[in-house]
């Protein structure tokens, strides 16, 4: 499992990620682009995360993916926040280890007090 916190509001701290310390009450949804990616055996991608919040919640988001099949890497970076949206990169990278073929995997968001939030991007790996 890949996996990266991400922290919503506040000023920048280590690691890219900001924190304001509270929780509050509300929902987060998750969007992907793009949804599906076709990476050659030694090659990378990367998708577009955007988090967005509504309420009062304010708390830490883990963000993590599942699916990934053996031989495929991946991170989440260059985490940025502006009012009540947080954007991400996810980079897929896929090693000589990775067996061709189509794969789902699904980004999950998920903090205290809110439903997590998912997203499906299909990969394809040749």
């Amino acid at each position: 499992m890949l996996r990266r916190a991400l922290f919503l509001l506040g000023t920048a701290a280590a690691a890219g990620c900001v924190s304001d310390g509270g929780v509050g009450t509300g929902e987060i949804s998750l969007a992907i682009l793009p949804q599906s990616a076709g990476v050659a055996v030694g090659g990378s991608t990367t998708v577009a995360i955007t988090l967005t919040r509504t309420g009062s919640f304010s708390g830490i988001v883990d963000l993590s993916v599942t699916g990934a099949p053996a031989g495929v890497t991946g991170g989440f970076s260059n985490l940025q926040t502006s009012g009540r949206v947080t954007t991400a990169t996810l980079t897929l990278s896929v090693t000589a280890a990775a067996t061709p073929g189509s794969y789902t995997l699904v980004v999950h968001a998920s903090g205290t007090g809110v439903t997590e939030a998912l997203a499906v991007f299909s990969l394809t790996i040749t």
